[in-house]
């Protein structure tokens, strides 16, 4: 069940019943149910969205939005007995995903639900849902040993990118006023936070800015003209682009890709 404490102190169910356990019946594949016609499972955690005041759940492997009008619906994963979403649909909609034991949610100020799952073994990862209802990566990559099998090492002392961080059964994640996002990486013994920062220059006075999303390198010089794309995980060079000056008014003039193919740019100033 989960049960509210007012302000004045009085205890109330908003959920659920002492009935329960003889009446449980799983959610609905689509729609919503009354809160007199839901009855969780294995409630663990709580989350409010700051955007709209709805309380969300982790309930088993899904999470549940109770809305402001009463109602309960699925708003990531899936029920057991739901068949997998027929081609065609969005993949991307955290309703047609698969959760991996949930173990944690917590909200940005800006409304993304940051959920973390972890089996302890291969999967510690956190997945963020934006406001559009699509689920995607966010830290943590699929271990290629069990972590909990002696030899499988889970962790790495130096700074990476959240996408690529090992992690070791995640046990919680919560969003701090600036951002910042903050991970329980318990059997590993720590705190681990994820936020953005500005890169600093290279000794040729070069910034490289990260993207996990295409997982490439995006290398700046120091006038801000982009030069170079590199792979991250390969390292080699993707594309490379030249100026006509070297100085913060230049022009691109080339790109050439990884086969050394050209494309020059020509301008006519007439």
């Amino acid at each position: 069940n989960i049960r509210m404490v007012d302000r004045d102190g009085i205890v109330t169910t908003v959920i659920g019943n002492h009935m329960h356990k003889s009446h449980w019946k799983p959610l609905p594949c689509e729609g919503t149910l009354t809160i007199e016609e839901v009855h969780l499972r294995w409630p663990t955690e709580l989350a409010i969205n700051p955007l709209d005041n709805t309380l969300h759940i982790i309930d088993d492997h899904m999470i549940l939005q109770l809305t402001l009008d009463g109602r309960v619906k699925v708003v990531a994963g899936r029920p057991l007995h739901c068949a997998s979403p027929a081609s065609g649909y969005d993949i991307e909609l955290a309703t047609h995903a698969t959760l991996v034991m949930p173990q944690s949610l917590a909200f940005s100020s800006a409304g993304d639900l940051y959920i973390a799952e972890s089996d302890s073994q291969r999967i510690n990862r956190i997945r963020v849902i934006g406001t559009d209802g699509k689920i995607g990566p966010y830290a943590g990559a699929e271990s290629k040993c069990n972590c909990l099998e002696r030899g499988c090492d889970c962790f790495e002392a130096e700074h990476y990118l959240a996408s690529n961080s090992k992690f070791n059964t995640i046990s919680a994640v919560t969003v701090s006023p600036d951002g910042h996002v903050h991970i329980g990486d318990q059997a590993n013994y720590r705190i681990r936070s994820v936020m953005a920062s500005i890169p600093d220059a290279s000794i040729s006075r070069e910034y490289e800015i990260y993207s996990p999303e295409t997982q490439e390198i995006y290398i700046f010089n120091r006038f801000g003209q982009h030069i170079a794309t590199k792979n991250i995980l390969t390292g080699e060079t993707s594309y490379v682009f030249t100026y006509n000056v070297n100085t913060s008014n230049g022009k691109l003039s080339t790109v050439t890709d990884a086969a050394g193919n050209k494309v020059f740019l020509l301008r006519d100033y007439s």
